[in-house]
């Protein structure tokens, strides 16, 4: 049984953890299965927000706590990261 499979369209789950968060909802961004790009938000409560989805290999993805009308290199509640599949 394989660990990592490219090609085999798996689950992934992002679940983090905000002190204090200034905002209620939290954003990801990420490239799905077949290219298509995935906009997501969910409501953080008592400071846990969880994500869930489903993608083909490791993909880029973007998590935004704010979404101020700004360039996002200057955005200071944002950063890019890997995901990987669950196993």
């Amino acid at each position: 049984m394989p660990v990592f499979s490219i090609g085999q369209n798996k689950d992934f789950r992002l679940t983090g953890k905000i002190t204090d968060p200034v905002n209620k909802m939290i954003y990801l961004q990420y490239t799905g299965k077949n290219g298509k790009i995935i906009k997501d938000s969910c409501l953080i409560k008592e400071g846990i927000f969880p994500f869930s989805g489903n993608i083909a290999e490791p993909a880029m993805a973007i998590l935004k706590g704010n979404l101020k009308f700004m360039d996002d290199s200057e955005n200071p509640n944002i950063t890019d990261f890997t995901l990987n599949q669950a196993i």
